[in-house]
């Protein structure tokens, strides 16, 4: 279905691409950092790191790096890939949605960015300060992203409104506010 697609859409580098993802990924492999957590590329290159430059995909791939970052988003947008770039130098890892239904027959899994850091013991900072205004508009919650499920019983809308409301204007959750 994802060559079809692809296929169809006259891209067939993009295709080729994928598919050459697919022949790459390693599952469960005690010699692959990261594939125990998912199905992750992995190029063979014998460092048992899936890590990947940019530069090194575009020289596989006969592309320039610039391309070879668009058709990698295109990719992840298009839900075939998790594409995780991590800071500086390190490089970016790979992952495959679908892999595990496709070729095992088994539920797939979900791929943390965060998990896969500590697993490839990647340090990923967060800033130390932030202004008060910046984790204000952080924190706020438009009323767009307010979701209450209507088939299972949960709190009402208006009701998750008025917490989310109390919970931003520094209101316990319980209702008044400390003193």
């Amino acid at each position: 279905m994802q060559a079809t697609e692809l296929v169809s859409a006259g891209r067939c580098f993009e295709m080729d691409i994928l598919l050459d993802l697919w022949m790459s990924a390693v599952y469960n492999d005690s010699q692959v950092q990261g594939s125990e957590i998912g199905p992750v590329v992995y190029f063979r290159n014998g460092t048992g790191s899936p890590l990947a430059a940019y530069s090194e995909m575009a020289v596989r791939w006969g592309i320039s790096k610039a391309t070879t970052g668009r058709v990698l988003k295109k990719l992840a947008d298009m839900d075939y890939i998790s594409l995780m770039s991590f800071p500086g130098r390190t490089g970016s890892v790979i992952y495959l949605h679908s892999y595990l239904s496709t070729m095992f027959q088994i539920s797939d899994v979900l791929v943390d960015k965060e998990e896969v850091a500590m697993v490839l013991k990647i340090n990923l900072t967060m800033p130390d300060e932030m202004d008060e205004t910046d984790l204000q508009a952080d924190s706020a919650v438009t009323e767009h992203e307010v979701c209450v499920s209507e088939e299972l019983s949960s709190v009402s809308k208006s009701n998750m409104e008025a917490v989310i409301t109390k919970k931003e204007d520094g209101f316990p959750v319980g209702g008044l506010p400390q003193v």
